[in-house]
């Protein structure tokens, strides 16, 4: 029977408990980045497609001198309107499927021209081309730019954004108001009483406050599960080391080396958080990315951080350990 099965027959209960807080740790750790990389990521989509320092009319039917009166209402020093449409789309290999398309002035978003466009990737990749029917005639839109995600917001919210000059003339679904330098919500909502008017910046800051509780009650419970664990193998190697200290010196006096001794402890406490750990990183390899945001890299760094606090946590021990010479081994006999 070797060594370390020989310690670990009653410290079995202690490598399990070690194992799942591990997984724990990794688990709320790596949540926890991933969180922080998205919501930097989806903030920052997120303002470049809404825009911040704007207001968004929407719920009814807007023309150009509405637009011009709600400019005027907020001093603002400009606008413009939104009109969304179902459009068909034609692929290379002659299917075709139908998807909401909202056509926005040119320059707008990075990548509108004519008859450059944007989508969501999934409904076509960068460079692809497509014939789109837009009012009943069909154009050969090239897709300059690809989106993660769809935004949920009133004002850019589609799977294909195009130029409004493909449309012709059309009123608006919805009318988005730069913020100028007199009235506000309150003057756009007696403009348009049946409309709803929504402040852009109070929507990105909600979304990102969202975002903060999150990350917070993840960190939470990632740093108290690595606490935890780093307090459990320490006091849990500290009194393997009392318990068993003259056992240690009988083994060193036989001629047991330091690194031995070391590694028997190490093997004993530091191996079950290692192996929780792996199996997390491991379970995130058929994970793919999320806006950008490698899952599987922010996993590995939290894998290294939760096997490294334990590790820190058994240093004391396993110096005290690596201390232990013959001569005290030969007195505590």
């Amino acid at each position: 029977m070797s060594l370390l099965s020989l310690y670990a027959r009653g410290r079995r209960k202690i490598a399990v408990a070690l194992f799942f807080l591990s997984m724990l740790a990794t688990g709320a750790t790596a949540a926890a980045l991933v969180m922080w990389g998205v919501g930097g990521a989806l903030y920052g989509q997120l303002a470049e497609l809404l825009g911040p320092g704007r207001y968004v009319v929407f719920g009814g039917s807007f023309s150009d001198a509405d637009l011009l009166a709600a400019v005027q209402a907020v001093c603002s020093p400009g606008g413009y309107g939104v009109v969304y449409r179902p459009v068909k789309v034609r692929y290379v290999n002659g299917s075709v499927a139908t998807f909401t398309a909202a056509f926005v002035p040119r320059g707008l978003m990075r990548g509108i021209e004519v008859l450059d466009a944007v989508a969501l990737r999934h409904v076509a990749a960068a460079g692809d081309v497509v014939d789109v029917e837009v009012g009943g005639r069909w154009y050969q839109v090239r897709i300059a730019e690809v989106r993660d995600f769809t935004v949920f917001v009133p004002g850019l919210a589609a799977d294909l954004y195009l130029d409004a000059e493909l449309l012709g003339p059309a009123r608006y679904d919805v009318l988005v108001v730069e913020k100028g330098n007199c009235g506000g919500a309150r003057e756009l909502e007696a403009l348009f009483p049946r409309a709803q008017v929504f402040d852009a910046d109070l929507v990105l800051t909600g979304v990102w406050s969202q975002l903060l509780a999150y990350l917070g009650a993840t960190a939470l419970v990632s740093a108290s599960s690595i606490a935890t664990a780093a307090s459990l193998t320490y006091t849990a190697a500290a009194l393997t080391l009392a318990a068993s200290y003259k056992e240690f010196a009988v083994l060193r006096l036989l001629g047991l080396k330091r690194r031995s001794l070391v590694a028997l402890m190490a093997a004993l406490f530091l191996t079950p958080s290692a192996a929780g750990a792996l199996v997390v990183l491991l379970a995130s390899l058929s994970v793919e990315d999320v806006l950008g945001v490698s899952v599987r890299l922010y996993t590995a760094a939290s894998a290294a951080l939760v096997t490294a606090a334990s590790a820190l946590s058994l240093a004391p021990t396993l110096r005290k350990l690596y201390s232990l010479t013959p001569l005290e081994a030969i007195r505590a006999e």
